[in-house]
């Protein structure tokens, strides 16, 4: 049987999804530095928490120590 500490050490893929938007190429090639892209997402809403591509819960933007967070709201 395994327990739950012989997975402690397992690494997964944990990312946090800002926004989405969806652009042409043509508006890609044209971009330079110091250009903003719109996300479909204002400030206020959640960012979605997911692990290995699965959505596992929400949270919202934060400042630490001058390097961006995300606090955990809620877990799927």
């Amino acid at each position: 049987m395994i327990k739950i500490e012989d997975l402690k050490d397992i690494t997964l893929d944990l990312s946090v999804e800002v926004g989405k938007t969806v652009k042409p190429f043509g508006y890609l090639l044209k971009l330079k530095e110091g250009d903003i892209i719109p996300l479909n997402k204002t400030m206020e809403e959640f960012l979605s928490i997911k692990i290995n591509g699965q959505r596992f819960g929400v949270g919202e933007l934060i400042v630490v120590n001058d390097k961006f967070g995300v606090k955990v709201i809620d877990l799927d």
